[in-house]
């Protein structure tokens, strides 16, 4: 046989190979597609055809683990501007009280376009840029109200029993805190010590961010003289890794184990410990105050600190989110997924994440060694309903000037 004949037949079987597994790689890539067809030909309720793919993404996620997801759309950009601590909007807090049903202000952010413009809590948004906030969600007010840097936004004010009136904002970048005291100036900033008793320093962290360690840092550099120092993370839901371990290294001394994540199999993949000198004295009496909802960095950060004894916790036990998520870009950064591909583990080497599902009866395993517990002796048992009586009070002393519903929306 000619040795070109044989090339051909040698390159043929080559192709067939590789076409042999691609279409074995792809065969449910074919089927989903061939099943999306179907159900845009045949099923009786009618969906764009991106709702059946997200649907269909959603769902694969969801089997695997609840922090797993899709993200598309606005989505990541909010996700983003979460962890950043900033937004393009006008610095105001919303809420849409039971009492009334208007849309109203909460307070305006200092040194924001509201607060400069005027505007008081208390204020009734009654339309944004001609469009009435009457049956309109603080979602969709906030979503209205936010917008590019530099262009203009116009608000119908009503103030009390006076003639509405029309105010116009200039969208401006709004900084977010993720630090907080115990009551606040004029100017905006907080005072770090508790009001009814000056001599205990109060730090409340609310999430972690990207400027949260340097505002830890300027929080602590306030607060020399004082004889112990409450760390308030309720309800903390978390955020980044990064700002967890560098805010842990704060008390600390240098080589102290903070977490380390594994992977499949329990396999380390990362430990991360603590560099720099603590920048308290390590014999200032430190707790730190949790409840159900404090979750992911905040568990790392009183997992570590109360494995080292540095601080006793108060409170309920932690949520339990131990585990790691990567956003996956696809579509050409259109679209990512947030998949979980590692758990966190404490310096003890217990697992901070809650056993999440049992496969037959899906109730959670509450006797399982997860989350952060208080120490001994230090436990508050609160009800669900209490829980919110005392988040919803934070928030009126926050928020003096209204004192009325919970605040849910930032525009």
């Amino acid at each position: 046989m000619p040795v070109r004949n044989t090339f051909t037949i040698i390159l043929a079987l080559i192709v067939c190979q590789v076409c042999y597994i691609t279409a074995s790689r792809n065969r449910y890539a074919n089927t989903f597609a061939e099943a999306m067809q179907v159900v845009e030909s045949n099923s009786l309720v009618q969906a764009p055809r991106r709702e059946l793919f997200k649907s269909a993404m959603d769902g694969m996620l969801k089997r695997l683990d609840p922090n797993s997801q899709f993200i598309a759309d606005d989505l990541y950009q909010r996700l983003e501007e979460d962890m950043n601590q900033e937004f393009a909007g006008v610095g105001l807090q919303i809420q849409v009280p039971i009492a009334t049903g208007e849309m109203t202000i909460v307070r305006p952010l200092p040194l924001t376009p509201a607060k400069k413009a005027g505007l008081l809590a208390g204020d009734v948004i009654l339309s944004i840029d001609g469009k009435s906030t009457q049956s309109m969600t603080t979602v969709d007010a906030a979503n209205l109200m936010r917008g590019p840097i530099g262009k203009p936004v116009t608000l119908t004010i009503k103030r009390n029993q006076e003639q509405p009136f029309d105010v116009t904002l200039i969208r401006d970048r709004i900084h977010l805190s993720s630090v907080l005291g115990d009551t606040q100036t004029d100017d905006g900033s907080w005072n770090y010590f508790l009001e009814s008793h000056p001599h205990i320093a109060y730090i409340r962290l609310e999430k972690f961010g990207e400027r949260s360690v340097e505002e830890v840092k300027a929080a602590l550099s306030q607060i020399k003289g004082k004889s112990g120092l409450i760390l308030d993370m309720r309800s903390n839901l978390g955020g980044l890794l990064d700002a967890a371990v560098e805010i842990s290294d704060m008390f600390l001394p240098p080589n102290q184990l903070v977490v380390s994540t594994k992977g499949r199999d329990e396999q380390v993949l990362d430990a991360y410990y603590t560099k720099t000198n603590p920048v308290l004295d390590a014999k200032l009496p430190m707790v730190i105050l949790l409840n159900r909802r404090s979750a992911s960095a905040s568990e790392i950060v009183a997992g570590c600190l109360q494995d080292h004894q540095r601080a006793v916790v108060i409170g309920e036990r932690s949520y339990g989110k131990g585990t790691v998520q990567n956003l996956i870009p696809l579509e050409y950064g259109r679209s990512y997924i947030k998949l979980t591909v590692a758990s966190y583990w404490r310096p003890s080497n217990r697992n901070i994440d809650r056993t999440l599902w049992d496969a037959e009866t899906t109730e959670l395993n509450s006797n399982g060694d997860w989350g952060v517990k208080p120490n001994e002796g230090f436990a508050c048992e609160l009800s669900e309903s209490e829980v919110n009586m005392i988040h919803f009070a934070r928030i009126l002393r926050d928020n003096d000037p209204l004192r009325k519903d919970l605040s849910d929306g930032q525009a």
